[in-house]
């Protein structure tokens, strides 16, 4: 499991915070599979997500319009994030800021 969280995330009313990756559980980069995190913390967004087992993963925060994938896309700037997870049934922690 994946524990990520993005810093920063202001949105506007329709658009929340997402995690986007190069591994098809956080959509292999398509703004449409992109993970939608819980915005309890706001403007922190964060959720736990279920990664394979000892993979490499690069990841970035991205905003989004919630009913259109392409519409208010932001994409978070700087180099890719990124994690490596461990055996199944661990948990790895990661974060990215806007």
């Amino acid at each position: 499991t994946g524990n990520f969280t993005c810093n920063n995330g202001s949105t506007y009313l329709g658009q929340s915070v997402y995690v986007i990756g190069n591994i098809a559980e956080l959509g292999n980069w398509n703004t449409a599979g992109a993970v939608k995190l819980s915005s309890a913390n706001y403007p922190t967004w964060s959720g736990s997500i279920s990664l394979p087992a000892n993979t490499s993963v690069e990841w970035k925060c991205l905003k989004r319009d919630e009913t259109d994938p392409n519409a208010g896309v932001v994409w978070q700037s700087g180099a890719n994030n990124s994690v490596q997870t461990g055996a199944a049934g661990s948990s790895v922690s990661t974060s990215g800021s806007f």
